[in-house]
């Protein structure tokens, strides 16, 4: 069936979820900053003054600079946080028509639409629609990058897609560093398969693709060298991330927890940020009482090491990545066990580190189930097909298979499970409607 009429147009088509999620913005947006949109804002306004980072020993690299680069417009032009958080619902109105024009090359229009309304309505990225943190626009970013790769590899004159595509690579890796790891892996097997089969178009194309997106992250790379004096230096939030992933105590799941603060020699409970919620928010969020005074006595000895270098930013982040590799040689079950709970947080948000069982865990499990579900499904028939399923969506699988594998390593939240959202409706929509075909069978005897 060829689309006709509204489905030929689809930003008419998806133009009432445009309206929908203004709305939600509008109405459940708080006033004051949360979370981490004022870090974004920090970034945002050093770059207006000429610097990203503050020197050593201050240096401050949480994140890169692709999202504080769009913040940094709308500071520039001093808009309120208003106007920042309204871009996300046209980020995730633009992604739902680059879906649309991905899906056409492969599905039939119903399964199209379908798979459109999923993303829409998939309740992680639902609920970051009114906050201005990076995560709709990595989603924007995934989807775009997986239209600009099936125009790429389905044109042999489209050299712009190509480079167009490494861009976006690019400002993705900028946007989420976690994707600079998995551009270098990628470029390093890239590489190899070249080696090997130069001749083949499709190894030039994908290597075009990397190139310009390793182009495009150099000068954030030269500048991190240039602060810090360290070669492919992404930044300095590893440390801290991955040794609160390397717990080893029995009721401690993996979950990321701050750096406490230090008074007279003892550490301070009383401003511990849990779970990327702020002190002052946590009274009322489901955590059980007295969760701080457990985790700095459980990690007292680390910690007591490790604040020691508080104010020196990369000696602090060595301190941390030390002590998380000594726990991970020392109780390497027990990290693999926190992996298996940061799957389940990624995809569930479930569980964390002392809290208490919470309802909206809920709304995650039916859409975020069944994706997983059906992914797993789809894998067997994929793999025995796996050369007649088109190579933008290879691309995209092994950069998600990559950026998952990634983070499962370091302690994650579900908003993690976002950026996977897209690639895996494209594979799963084109497995289904390729290699899968289901038909209702009548049962019962046939004398009844």
């Amino acid at each position: 069936m060829k689309p006709t009429g509204i489905f030929k147009k689809p930003i008419l088509l998806f133009l009432p979820f445009l309206v929908a999620y203004i709305a939600i913005v509008l109405l459940f947006q708080v006033k004051k900053m949360v979370g981490d949109e004022g870090r974004y804002i920090t970034d945002a306004n050093n770059l207006l003054n000429g610097f990203f980072s503050p020197p050593q020993p201050g240096v401050r690299l949480y994140n890169g600079p692709g999202y504080p680069l769009i913040v940094m417009c709308f500071e520039w032009l001093k808009l309120p946080i208003t106007a920042l958080r309204l871009l996300n619902p046209f980020l995730l109105y633009l992604s739902l028509i680059l879906l649309y024009k991905s899906l056409e090359h492969f599905v039939s229009l119903k399964k199209n639409i379908v798979c459109c309304v999923f993303l829409a309505i998939n309740f992680n990225i639902f609920i970051a629609v009114y906050v201005a943190i990076p995560e709709v626009l990595t989603v924007f970013l995934i989807t775009l990058l997986g239209f600009l790769l099936i125009k790429a590899f389905n044109n042999t004159k489209g050299n712009k897609y190509l480079v167009l595509a490494g861009l976006v690579f690019g400002f993705l890796c900028l946007t989420k560093v976690i994707y600079g790891y998995v551009l270098t892996c990628m470029v390093l097997v890239a590489f190899f398969l070249w080696l090997l089969k130069r001749k083949q178009a499709n190894n030039r194309r994908v290597v075009i693709v990397l190139l310009v997106a390793c182009i495009s992250v150099a000068p954030y790379l030269a500048y991190t060298y240039k602060i810090t004096g360290r070669f492919f230096y992404w930044s300095s939030f590893g440390g801290n991330n991955l040794y609160w992933m390397s717990t080893p105590h029995k009721d401690e799941y993996g979950s990321w927890i701050s750096q406490p603060e230090i008074e007279n020699g003892v550490l301070v409970a009383g401003k511990l940020q849990y779970a990327g919620l702020r002190h002052e928010e946590e009274k009322n969020n489901g955590y059980m009482p007295g969760y701080r005074d457990s985790i700095l006595k459980h990690n007292q000895a680390d910690l007591l090491e490790i604040v020691k270098f508080d104010g020196n930013t990369l000696a602090l982040d060595d301190a941390y990545r030390e002590a998380a590799i000594k726990n991970i040689k020392a109780y390497p079950i027990k990290f693999l066990t926190n992996c298996f709970s940061n799957t389940g947080r990624i995809i569930f948000n479930f569980p964390y580190t002392y809290s208490m069982q919470k309802p909206a865990t809920l709304l995650r499990l039916p859409l975020n189930g069944l994706i997983v579900m059906l992914f797993l499904f789809c894998l067997y028939p994929a793999l025995c097909n796996w050369k007649k399923i088109p190579l933008a969506i290879r691309f995209m699988f092994f950069v998600s298979l990559l950026y998952f594998g990634g983070s499962i390593l370091g302690s994650a939240e579900t908003r993690m499970f976002n950026p996977l959202v897209p690639t895996l409706i494209i594979f799963i929509a084109f497995v289904l409607d390729k290699a899968i075909k289901i038909k209702p069978v009548k049962w019962g005897n046939k004398s009844e």
